[in-house]
């Protein structure tokens, strides 16, 4: 029991901090050019959110397989990193 309210928790915890993100980077002034062919940022953050709101359902529905939260763990590194590196390209 404390493992799948533990899993819902980091759940609401990435959800918490992907919309505040993504709504701090909605808001902020852009200081790219505007006719950039392609801004890497906010696809970043909608599959962050996309991932997040899945695994969110998932831990609802009952426990997390080991594959999932392994997979969840390495998804997680995967999208921060590439956010990360988004940010560098589409900022140059």
């Amino acid at each position: 029991m404390q493992q799948d309210a533990s899993d819902r928790l980091i759940g609401w915890s990435q959800l918490v901090i992907v919309v505040l993100f993504g709504s701090l980077y909605a808001v902020s002034p852009k200081t790219f050019s505007a006719d950039a062919p392609f801004t890497p940022v906010p696809w970043v953050f909608g599959f962050y959110l996309l991932f997040t709101v899945m695994r969110l359902t998932l831990a609802y529905r009952g426990r997390l397989p080991d594959v999932i939260l392994y997979a969840s763990v390495v998804i997680d590194i995967a999208l921060l990193l590439e956010l990360i590196w988004s940010f560098h390209i589409q900022y140059m």
